[in-house]
């Protein structure tokens, strides 16, 4: 699914705000930030002309050349590819709070944003949304998934992969992006073998290293509308 401008704008503010203070930030070169420490959980509500809430949480993940990326690549699909995902099945199935949901996890050189978007319902609230996404990445953190679960992640991935590397662009694609983001074109050949060894217990483990509310930045998107009436009352 693409994301919508609202989308856009969400994750724009998230980036601003992903560091405390400007001095928690230092510039590396003239395209890179480096963030060189977790914040406390910062909140921000924002008011635009649009005619549902979202709401969007964003937390610190190390950067593609990590030994754990293949891990949180794959904890992402768990939860949100497909109507089938955890987040999906809680949130749009079972609780009927929001509309999507969506996750973005993108190739980075340096420490990153792992992001979850989800569209609230009119009938819903945010609160609600946010209750049952962080209930949702707390049982995967204490209980973990089943196999099957990472199997059909690993499918999926591994399909992208390889159709991504079935045409002259695609390879020249994918050994760039190895050589920017991978430290060198060189493991693109062994990127494969490294999702497949990746375990339940990997996504377990990175689930509750890195998706936790002390490492977590929350923008709430409110629109204008709801914001005015909220005001008169």
């Amino acid at each position: 699914m693409r994301p919508s401008i609202h989308r856009i704008g969400l994750a724009l503010v998230l980036t601003a705000t992903a560091c405390v203070s400007p001095d928690a930030c230092v510039p590396g070169d003239f395209v890179r930030m480096h963030c060189i420490r977790r914040i406390p959980e910062a909140d921000v509500l924002a008011a635009v002309d649009a005619q549902l809430a979202s709401v969007a949480a964003a937390w610190h993940v190390p950067q593609a050349s990590s030994e754990d990326y293949p891990a949180l690549r794959l904890l992402d699909l768990v939860l949100t590819d497909g109507e089938s995902s955890r987040l999906y099945r809680r949130l749009v199935d079972q609780d009927q709070t929001a509309l999507s949901i969506w996750g973005d996890l993108g190739e980075a050189f340096d420490p990153t944003l792992y992001t979850l978007f989800a569209e609230v319902r009119k009938d819903a609230s945010s609160a609600e949304v946010e209750r049952a996404l962080y209930e949702e990445i707390d049982r995967v953190a204490q209980e973990g998934i089943e196999e099957r679960e990472l199997q059909k992640a690993k499918n999926i991935l591994l399909a992208d992969f390889y159709r991504g590397l079935s045409t002259l662009s695609g390879k020249a694609q994918s050994l760039g992006d190895y050589e920017m983001f991978h430290e060198g074109w060189r493991h693109l050949f062994s990127a494969a073998q490294d999702y497949e060894k990746v375990s339940t217990e990997d996504l377990k483990r990175v689930a509750a290293q890195y998706l936790t509310q002390d490492n977590r930045t929350v923008v709430t998107l409110v629109p204008i509308q709801a914001e005015q009436a909220d005001e008169k009352k």
